[in-house]
Formats: structure tokens, C-alpha cells, sequence
């Protein structure tokens, strides 16, 4: 019976058993096929497309407002500290950035080393340009102190460019008379820089420090009013000085600093930079006055915290000191102060405001060599 069974049913051909599965492969195969990959899909290219064209859109909007912007007005030659020194005959002139800002109260320096008189010229934010025309413009033309001390650290003296360009060249302004050709060549781009150079043809193409002005009034509108929505108060300008007092460097909380950065030009190699530096116009233009020179390196929070100079910092201050001592300028390195405790500062290698005067007191307790 069953063989009977088997022959009434029609038999399938085993190319049709195959069929179906050769089928369904075939079907997925195309199902694969059809999926559009991102390099075939007209839509990313569109996509691509139009952000480029929108961040092309954007960079032309700034260049040509850049461009359009007048440039800055300069700033005045600074005569308040001109009158300033006329009137005190300082005999020690203190010269640096806000690391001497916040190091040194200078009505107790003046108390501690009375009848003699010391002037803090900290310019915030300055290098040694505005160090070197500060000495040059400013000090020597109207006082004879008898020593100038300049506070650094890291490779400050042998990076004329450093803080000296664009928004903030106001700086160099305030201490330059009308022409300044020694600062002008030191400051433009060496012709081995690439990178510099670079720098300083896309900072002429688009000069977009011209524009600080127009955004720096509108944000801080914008900080004095939402200040205001937590805490009013009718009178809006004290209200920005109090802002302004909030984030002093000497009142930020106690941060690690920032790593030391070489500029583009400086290599950190001190016999290849100093030549280009305006370190030998400093040293050249006190020797001229005959007011000698003391070069101070600040104890850096790292040290303070017990770390050690990398080797290439460490040749390149024995450099340095050599460089020194041979044209007849004193160098200090207060690496070893142990005195100038962590506990001392604030954001950097700053020493806290609540701490100047106390940090004053110490320096002339340990360090009174230096005013002799």
C-alpha cells in the first residue's frame, strides 16, 4: 500500500527542493545589495556639502569683519608712572608681571627697608618687551635706582614675541615712545619660523584682535545682568567692580598653573634664542645708565610642591646664568627658597592676595641680599 501511495504522488524534481533555498540567498543577497553605504548616498555628500559651506560662510563673515574694523587706537604712553618715580627717586625698581603684582605690597616693602625706597612696577600680563621699554622709557630716563630687579620664570627672557602681539600688543603700546626699532625687529617673525611666519600672515589676513572691542562691553553687560538677577543691586558699576574683584588673579582659588609654554619661535635652547631676544637690550641698555641688573627666577608652584626641573630647563638656566654673570648682571634662583610654602598660593604660580603683605615681609626676611 504504501508503495502504491508513493507512486500516485508526484515526485519533485530535486533542482525544485534546491530552488527555494537558492531563492531566499538570492533574495537576501539583493536585500544586502540594496542598503546604501555612506560613500554611495547622495544625501551625506549634501549634508557634508552644506557644513562646509556653512563653516566656509562663517570664517569669510569674521575675516571680512575683521578686516573692516578699524584698528585699534593706541594706547597713551603710561606718564602716571613716569611722575610716580620722578617724585619717589626709588632705589630699587621692581620689575615683572603679576607674579611681582601679587608677591610684593609695596607700602611694606617700603616700611621694612626704610629710608630707602623700592617702586613695584607689576604689569599684569606683560613679558620682556614690555619689561624692556619699561626700564628703558620709563625708569631710566628720569631716576638712577641702585639696582633694578627682574622677576621671570621659565623661558620668559629669551621670548620677546610672547604676550607682545595682536589684542594684546596694548600693552607694548603703554610704554613705547613713537618709534621703537629694536623692539620692532626683535618682535616680528624669524625667516626659519614657518610656523611663526604662518601665524603672522593669517594674523594680517584676518585680524580678528580688532574685534575684542566690539564683544568684550556686550559680555560684560551680559555678566552684570544675570549677576543682578540673583543678587540686585541698584548700583550697576560697583556691581562690575565687585565682579572684577571676584576673579583678580590674587583672589582665585589655589590651582595648579598651567604648563610653560614656549612661544612659536623659541626652541628653549638658550644659545639659539638669545640672540633674537631682547634679553642683551635690556642688560645693554642698563649698563649705558650704569644701574646694574639682578635677574630673579620665582620659586614656580611645581617646585613649591616639591617636583624638579626637567632636564632642559635645568641646562638652559645654567645657560642663562652663565650668560649673565659674563656681562656683569647678577642672577638669584629662589628654587631652594623652602620658605615660599604652598600654602602661599593662589591660581598658578601666584601668590594669594590675603598673603602679599605676609609674602613681603618673608621675602625681605630671607632674601635681603638682593638690596644690597
Amino acid at each position: 500500500m504504501k508503495r502504491a501511495l508513493r507512486q500516485r504522488l508526484p515526485r519533485r524534481p530535486r533542482s525544485d527542493l534546491a530552488t527555494p533555498s537558492v531563492e531566499a540567498g538570492t533574495t537576501q543577497s539583493a536585500e544586502v545589495a540594496q542598503e546604501p553605504s555612506p560613500s554611495n548616498d547622495p544625501g551625506a555628500w549634501r549634508r557634508l556639502a552644506l557644513f562646509v559651506a556653512m563653516a566656509l560662510f562663517g570664517l569669510a563673515v569674521v575675516v571680512l569683519a575683521s578686516r573692516s574694523a578699524p584698528p585699534p587706537s593706541r594706547r597713551p604712553f603710561d606718564e602716571k608712572t613716569v611722575k610716580r618715580l620722578r617724585a619717589t627717586r626709588p632705589d630699587w625698581v621692581l620689575i615683572g608681571n603679576s607674579l611681582v603684582n601679587t608677591r610684593f605690597h609695596e607700602r611694606t616693602l617700603n616700611q621694612l627697608l626704610a629710608p630707602k625706597r623700592v617702586s613695584v612696577l607689576g604689569v599684569s600680563g606683560s613679558k620682556s618687551a614690555v619689561w624692556y621699554l619699561t626700564l628703558k622709557n620709563q625708569v631710566l630716563p628720569v631716576t638712577r635706582p641702585r639696582r633694578v630687579l627682574i622677576f621671570f620664570y621659565g623661558y620668559e627672557l629669551t621670548s620677546p614675541r610672547q604676550r607682545a602681539l595682536g589684542a594684546e600688543h596694548f600693552q607694548v603700546d603703554r610704554v613705547s615712545l613713537d618709534d621703537e626699532p629694536v623692539v620692532e625687529k626683535k618682535l616680528a617673525p624669524p625667516l626659519d619660523g614657518p610656523i611663526a611666519l604662518l601665524g603672522w600672515e593669517l594674523g594680517r589676513l584676518a585680524p580678528v584682535e580688532r574685534l575684542h572691542r566690539y564683544v568684550a562691553e556686550p559680555l560684560d553687560e551680559f555678566a552684570t545682568r544675570v549677576s543682578e538677577l540673583l543678587a540686585p543691586d541698584p548700583d550697576r558699576a560697583r556691581r562690575k567692580r565687585e565682579l572684577n574683584e571676584v576673579f583678580a588673579l590674587g583672589n582665585l582659588r589655589s590651582v595648579p598653573a598651567a604648563p610653560q609654554q614656549l612661544s612659536l619661535e623659541a626652541t628653549g635652547d638658550f644659545s639659539r634664542d638669545v640672540e633674537s631676544s631682547l634679553l642683551p637690550d635690556i642688560i645693554e641698555v642698563a649698563k649705558n645708565a650704569s644701574v646694574p641688573l639682578t635677574f630673579i627666577r620665582i620659586r614656580t608652584r611645581e617646585l613649591a610642591e616639591g617636583g624638579t626641573l626637567d632636564a632642559g630647563e635645568q641646562r638652559y638656566l645654567k645657560e642663562l646664568e652663565r650668560y649673565l654673570h659674563a656681562h656683569g648682571a647678577k642672577y638669584v634662583d629662589m628654587a631652594n627658597e623652602t620658605w615660599e610654602s604652598i600654602d602661599l598660593y593662589g591660581e598658578g604660580h601666584h601668590i594669594s592676595r590675603r598673603y602679599t603683605q605676609r609674602y613681603t615681609r618673608l621675602f625681605v626676611q630671607h632674601m635681603a641680599r638682593v638690596f644690597e
